[in-house]
C-alpha cells in the first residue's frame, strides 16, 4: 500500500511540474491551430442581383429599388468557386402598405457549406396607392427652316391619353407631352406619327393606350388671312371638355378660328373646346394640381361633322387655365320648408 502512495505522490508531481509552460505551450497551439485555418479563408465580394418584390394590385413602387446587393462571400478559399449568377436577394415584407415599408433581405439559394454570405439586413421601399387620370396631349411642334409658311391648325388623335402610376405622382401632372417635331415645309398637310415623351419614374401608360399619336398639321401661306376669298373668321369662348366636379373654369378663354367654306357657318355651329386636367381633393379641398394650367392645346369641333369646313388655323392654339371651387349657394327658405314637410 505504501508502495502504490509513492507512485501516485510522483505521478502528481510530474503533472504539475512546470504547469504553466504546458499551459502556455497548449494554448499557443491552439491559436496557431485557429490562425491557419482563418488565414485559409478568404473574402469574395461580388453584386448579387435583387429580385423586384410583387406588391399588392392596390399599390404600386415609388421608389428605386437597386438591382444589385453587394454581398461579402467568406470561407475557404478551395470553395469559392461559384457563379455568383446563381444567387439572388429577395424582399420580404408580409404586409406592406402605403408609404415606407422595411423589407427583410434573404438570399437564395444558401451559400455553399462552409461560406458566410454576408449583407444588409433590411431595405426601406415606398410604396403608394395606384391610380389612373385621363390628361391631354401637348405637342411641340416648329419649323425646321425659315420659309413663308406658318404652322396653322394641329389636329391629334386621340388628344388625351390615360396614365397609371403613384397616386402622388399622377396628382401633379397636368399634361402628357410629344417627342418635338421638326417639319419640313411641303404640302399644306403634314401628318405623321409622334411619340409619346419619357413619362415620370413610375407612371405608365395605362392599358390598350397607344405610344404613338397620329399628328396632323396644317401648313398655311404668311398670307391666308380672313380677307382671303372663302375663308372666315369666328371668335369662340373655350370650354373644358370634360365635368370637374366642385369646379370651374374661370372666365373662359377666348380664341380666334380661321377657316375656309362655301360662306359663313351659322352660329353654334363650330365650339371651341380643351381637356381641363384638375379635380378638387376631397380631403384637403384643394384644387389639384394647381388652379393655374398654362398651355394647354385647343381642339374645334363641328357640330354638323361635316366636310364642307376646313379649320386653317386656331390663335392662340393653346390655352392659359384657371380654375376655382363652385360655390354651393345655401338654400332658400322656400327649399328648407320644402325639406322640413319631405321629412315630416
Amino acid at each position: 500500500m505504501e508502495l502504490f502512495l509513492d507512485r501516485l505522490v510522483l505521478v502528481k508531481e510530474a503533472l504539475l511540474e512546470n504547469w504553466k509552460a504546458k499551459l502556455g505551450s497548449l494554448i499557443v497551439a491552439i491559436i496557431f491551430f485557429y490562425y491557419v485555418q482563418y488565414t485559409r479563408n478568404v473574402t469574395r465580394v461580388v453584386h448579387v442581383k435583387v429580385d423586384i418584390p410583387a406588391v399588392p394590385e392596390h399599390l404600386v413602387l415609388n421608389s428605386r429599388i437597386p438591382s444589385f446587393v453587394k454581398v461579402e462571400f467568406f470561407g475557404p478559399q478551395e470553395v469559392m468557386d461559384f457563379n455568383p449568377a446563381n444567387f439572388k436577394i429577395i424582399l420580404i415584407n408580409p404586409g406592406p402598405g402605403p408609404g415606407e415599408n422595411r423589407y427583410r433581405l434573404d438570399m437564395l439559394p444558401r451559400p455553399p457549406e462552409g461560406i458566410e454570405a454576408r449583407f444588409d439586413e433590411g431595405m426601406t421601399v415606398t410604396l403608394d396607392r395606384l391610380a389612373e387620370r385621363t390628361l391631354p396631349l401637348v405637342g411641340d411642334f416648329q419649323l425646321n427652316s425659315g420659309s413663308d409658311v406658318r404652322i396653322g391648325a394641329v389636329t391629334m388623335q386621340p388628344q388625351t391619353i390615360r396614365v397609371s402610376g403613384p397616386a402622388s405622382v399622377l396628382d401633379v401632372m397636368d399634361r402628357v407631352s410629344l417627342n418635338p417635331l421638326r417639319i419640313t415645309p411641303g404640302t399644306p398637310d403634314y401628318a405623321t406619327r409622334v411619340l409619346v415623351s419619357t413619362l415620370p419614374e413610375f407612371v405608365r401608360l395605362a392599358d390598350d393606350q397607344p405610344y404613338e399619336i397620329d399628328v396632323r398639321v396644317k401648313l398655311l401661306d404668311s398670307t391666308a388671312n380672313e380677307s382671303t376669298e372663302g375663308i372666315f373668321l369666328r371668335e369662340l369662348p373655350v370650354n373644358c371638355d370634360n365635368a370637374i366636379p366642385g369646379l370651374k373654369l374661370d372666365e373662359s378663354p377666348t380664341v380666334k378660328v380661321l377657316y375656309r367654306a362655301e360662306a359663313s357657318v351659322a352660329e353654334g355651329r363650330l365650339t371651341a373646346h380643351t381637356f381641363c386636367p384638375v379635380f378638387l381633393d376631397p380631403n384637403t379641398r384643394n384644387i389639384l394640381p394647381s388652379l393655374r394650367i398654362p398651355g394647354i392645346p385647343v381642339h374645334i369641333r363641328d357640330a354638323l361633322a361635316q366636310k364642307d369646313i376646313e379649320i386653317l388655323e386656331v390663335t392662340p392654339s393653346v390655352v392659359n387655365l384657371q380654375f376655382s371651387v363652385q360655390k354651393v349657394r345655401a338654400p332658400t327658405q322656400v327649399q328648407k320648408g320644402m325639406e322640413e314637410h319631405l321629412i315630416r
